[in-house]
């Protein structure tokens, strides 16, 4: 009131500013405003607050589905688990049952179809083998045979076949059947629900009845995006390089329109055959191997052809490859996986694609589309009740489906001797079991170090999923894989599917094509034996005839792409073998991510670069020698569906009540956040301008340091630190220093271990004047030494440590030997961590010769003797004339690398 009275006369001053008026002038609006300070601040909070206000009411209007993708918040704690009943307690109940129960060779799937049988009859078995995944569209039980000797198969399934049992195919050791429930119910009322299983178990040769664990195909459904041009294949047509004199096989899951696109989208003929029983290639209900057929004749229109349809099953897929083989196909495009196997190139469809390649084929196999849908990590009991604890101390892992079926396996490392049993359990949101595979692994043949699962109805918003140990002796480390649902902790590293991890495929990951980013559901390498996994990548979000504008995705879309490149490859340089064809596509991708190839996107995306030219061809350039970066410490194939789709309807919230209609609602939800946020940001804008002004008419405090003397130009390097350290091949030399060392994946470590695998708190070490000592901080994945998990120990040099997949040896001042090597007359010191050899400017050292890998070998220290190891290099480490793999290195020793020869000192110190 005042200031308006003053303003209303500005003549007639008060005596206070009388007295102010020769010492400073009249304060404008704005500058009154701006010494209110403290009324500044209440419109930036209350701005905030109005902000806040609306984004909570927002969250529950959209039903508690924020910022993560869709995936609800779990409401608390997990019920109580209750646990199964034990096969002892089952067979009590059921003593009929007890010695078929006990049968290890028996899946424990079929175990409890015939338990179901006992309680509800044959209504409750088939309800229950429709939920499981056991039924297909004959009502018949499916069951693959597997046996110990390939040579009775046909011998065994002329048997089977007469006695009522549709053989759907055999393939060596392995015979697909489908049992009518007629028939097990006309023998139940005659000897019990177990007699045909127990009589199939008791078959002489048969060794195993497992569930057929189908491949998937590594497709997905998205608008947009095309191939041909980013990758330079459309200025090879140009040339006159289109796969002309080249014959790909297609291997997929269905083929259905295939005949409709011929002559347009597809050749004009092209040869194909069916390995499923009772359907042609296109009756499958699948268009995906349409799809990536359409793409390899957009990328090579001159090529050849031949469509192999199968079913998922390693017995069908085995005699698809043997039919593509005898149409004398070039190369193989294989875009599906499945998730049951070592993951090491040792499984059987890693094998069967190593025997292809033995005969010259190139297979191109997909990397898989689990980046999101894979956990890895070890065993962990810290309370000894058996159970597995995951990452949050929990003994389960939350699930939340987006598909109307899913499947789970459960993998984990003792695919040689299969002895150490783990079981897996399904939960409901109300922590009722709902299923179990809790198949055995005793050593017997057959079996494999594995357990899954296929739910075909689902009915609940969240699952529960637990691990037990039911007879283990050591902590295995598992690789679980979910599809059609959700999990809680992603680990993307390890997510291949095989055969992409066979050492004979051509395996692909996906980018996106707008900005060649790693697509999030691509699966990452490495191999399980630490191997470069995928070699390459290539553009995936295809729009095309097959899927339309719904476009076509996934890692079955890029695979494709690099089978017609190959294609285009071997119809520019004919004389080309298969290493050679994929070494030239490697050898010109665009290297992205970090620097090098790495285990997201190999050695990049597809990328042919120039046309080649008439010299260029009749001079073949040299290929690139496929390379296998450093090593890291160490049934069958369905349509994938990665990433949650978008759902019909909207989940249930204050949108789906009526009262307000939502369109309003939101409306007055977003302009009150605007309206907060420009108030908020309004009055901050006004405190900052006040901040600077007084800035500006502060005094200086002091004046200002004098000028620092310059550098000297050089300096010598500060003397080399000594004493304890830590020392691995791909960190380098960790020093200890004295007192407490914290070890994690937090930034606040004292010594930083970048691995999902590591915890973020995971162990300490503690040096003292008498030596170091190692503690467990209670790590998801433990601390190791020397292969024993610990929770305290006290080191020795040598010592071999273990945090989650990071390997590090423990060394002291003085314990190892000084070393150098002579590499063509030039000496090259010896660092403790030592380096890798190979042509790439990479590696500690570099040899500029075609005859050497780009990453060839590598020198390191075990303990205090010097090793070298090759990495699988094309032409071979030689240690005093010798051909090895892996070697210890002693005073002069003679390496030979390609051309170059290596003299090995060492001298103690």
């Amino acid at each position: 009131m005042e200031e308006s009275n003053r303003e209303d006369h500005p003549d007639t001053p008060s005596s206070e500013e009388e007295m102010d008026a020769t010492d400073a002038p009249r304060l404008t609006a704005f500058e009154r405003l701006m010494r209110r300070r403290g009324l500044l601040i209440g419109l930036v909070l209350g701005g905030f607050v109005l902000v806040a206000a609306s984004a909570v009411v927002l969250w529950f209007v959209l039903g508690g589905r924020f910022g993560d993708g869709g995936r609800p918040t779990p409401g608390g704690a997990a019920p109580e688990l209750k646990p199964p009943p034990s096969l002892e307690e089952v067979a009590e109940e059921y003593p009929q049952l007890a010695e078929l129960l006990a049968d290890p060779s028996l899946g424990s799937v079929y175990k409890e179809f015939i338990v179901a049988y006992e309680e509800g009859g044959v209504e409750a078995a088939k309800e229950l083998a429709a939920l499981r995944g056991l039924l297909n569209d004959r009502d018949e039980i499916r069951i693959t045979l597997v046996l110990d000797n390939a040579q009775v198969a046909p011998a065994i399934a002329q048997e089977l076949a007469t006695a009522g049992i549709t053989v759907e195919g055999t393939y060596r050791e392995r015979i697909n059947v489908g049992v009518p429930l007629a028939l097990i119910e006309q023998l139940a009322q005659q000897q019990g629900g177990e007699a045909l299983f127990q009589q199939l178990s008791q078959m002489e040769h048969i060794i195993r009845l497992e569930l057929p664990l189908p491949n998937r195909s590594n497709g997905r459904i998205r608008v947009e995006g095309e191939g041909v041009a980013i990758t330079g294949a459309d200025k090879w047509h140009d040339a006159g390089f289109t796969g002309q004199g080249v014959r790909v096989g297609v291997l997929d899951l269905g083929f259905d329109g295939y005949r409709s696109l011929l002559g347009t989208e597809l050749p004009a003929s092209v040869v194909a055959q069916s390995f499923v029983y009772g359907q042609e290639p296109d009756s499958s209900g699948e268009v995906h191997g349409t799809a990536c057929a359409e793409i390899v004749h957009e990328m090579a229109p001159d090529a050849e052809l031949f469509l192999a349809y199968y079913d998922g099953t390693v017995v069908s897929e085995g005699q698809a490859v043997d039919w593509l083989l005898s149409q004398e196909v070039d190369i193989i495009t294989h875009s599906a996986g499945s998730i049951l196997g070592p993951m090491d190139g040792t499984g059987d469809d890693a094998e069967l694609v190593d025997e292809v390649a033995a005969t010259g084929v190139l297979w191109v196999n997909s990397a898989g589309n689990e980046g999101e849908s894979h956990y890895r990590g070890a065993y962990t009991d810290s309370d000894g009740d058996g159970m597995h604890e995951f990452p949050n101390g929990e003994e389960y892992m939350t699930l939340w489906p987006y598909s109307s079926q899913f499947t789970i396996v459960l993998n984990w490392d003792d695919w040689q001797q299969v002895t150490q049993d783990y079981d897996l359990f399904l939960y409901d949101s109300q922590g009722e079991l709902i299923a179990s595979a809790e198949d055995a692994q005793s050593g017997e043949p057959g079996q494999i170090p594995a357990e899954g699962l296929i739910i075909s109805s689902v009915e609940d918003s969240l699952y529960y999923l637990s691990i037990k140990s039911y007879n283990a002796t050591r902590a295995a480390t598992f690789d679980l894989y979910v599809l059609g649902m959700e999990i809680e902790f992603l680990v993307p590293e390890h997510s291949l599917n095989t055969p992409a991890d066979a050492r004979g495929a051509l395996t692909v990951g996906a980018t996106e094509y707008r900005d060649d980013s790693l697509a999030v559901y691509s699966s990452q390498g490495p191999s399980n034996d630490g191997r470069l996994k995928p070699e390459m990548t290539a553009p995936a979000g295809v729009s095309g005839a097959t899927y339309g504008t719904d476009g076509f995705d996934g890692t079955s879309a890029s695979t494709p792409y690099v089978a017609g490149a190959a294609a285009l490859v071997w119809s520019a340089y004919p004389a080309f073998t298969r290493d050679e064809v994929a070494a030239f596509l490697q050898g010109r991708a665009l290297d992205l991510g970090q620097g090098g190839p790495d285990s997201q996107y190999g050695y990049g995306r597809l990328q042919l670069q120039a046309v080649p030219d008439a010299a260029a061809i009749e001079e073949a350039p040299t290929p690139m020698p496929i390379e296998t970066p450093l090593p890291l410490p160490t049934v069958m194939p369905l349509p994938t569906a990665v990433g949650a789709p978008s759902p019909e309807e909207p989940e249930e919230g204050f949108l789906s009540t009526g009262t307000v209609p939502p369109g309003i609602l939101l409306g007055g939800l977003g302009v009150l956040g605007v309206c907060g946020g420009v108030i908020a940001l309004g009055a901050a804008a006004l405190l900052l301008v006040a901040w600077r002004r007084s800035q500006a008419s502060a005094p200086e405090s002091m004046p200002p340091m004098p000028p620092m003397p310059p550098m000297p130009e050089w300096a010598p390097p500060a003397p080399a630190a000594t004493g304890p350290a830590l020392v691995g091949t791909q960190v380098g030399t960790l020093r200890l220093k004295s007192g407490m060392n914290r070890i994690g994946r937090d930034s606040t470590s004292d010594i930083v271990l970048h691995s999902t695998l590591v915890s973020r708190h995971h162990a300490r070490v503690e040096c003292t004047s008498g030596g170091c000592t190692v503690y467990d901080l209670q790590s998801a994945n433990g601390t190791f030494v020397n292969g024993e998990r610990v929770n305290q120990a006290v080191l020795a040099p040598g010592d071999r440590l273990r945090f989650g997949d990071v390997e590090l040896v423990y060394q002291t001042e003085g314990i190892q030997a000084r070393a150098w090597l002579i590499v063509d007359g030039e000496r090259r010191p010896l660092t403790a961590a030592g380096f890798t050899i190979g042509r790439s400017s990479e590696n500690g050292i570099s040899l500029a010769d075609t005859a050497v890998s780009r990453r060839h070998a590598r020198i390191e220290w075990q303990g205090s003797t010097l090793a070298i190891v090759d990495l699988d290099s094309a032409n071979g480490t030689f240690v005093n004339g010798q051909r090895v793999t892996r070697q210890l290195l002693h005073d002069g020793d003679l390496v030979r690398i390609g051309s170059s020869r290596i003299e090995v000192h060492t001298e103690e110190a």
